[in-house]
């Protein structure tokens, strides 16, 4: 029961670390986009959809926060006697 909780809660501040990091890139669709072009990763593309995606990504993944936190919880909750 105890790894399970390490797992949860290794996925949990995972996912809290990832939902900062799109945070911070939110408003710079432009600029991440030509960091993109640079390193010929995908050509040039509407600012607006990249911000819809990364938001979409974002809300995945504060799902996922949440699932995983909740998870961290019961597994506590279960290994207590």
């Amino acid at each position: 029961m105890a790894a399970c909780g390490q797992g949860n809660a290794f996925f949990a501040s995972t996912s809290a670390i990832a939902v900062g990091g799109l945070a911070a890139t939110m408003g710079s669709g432009e600029k991440v986009q030509a960091m993109l072009g640079r390193a010929s990763l995908r050509g040039a593309g509407d600012p607006f959809v990249w911000e819809v995606k990364q938001l979409l990504i974002l809300a995945i993944l504060v799902y996922a926060f949440f699932k995983f936190a909740w998870a961290f919880r019961l597994s506590h909750y279960g290994s207590q006697s």
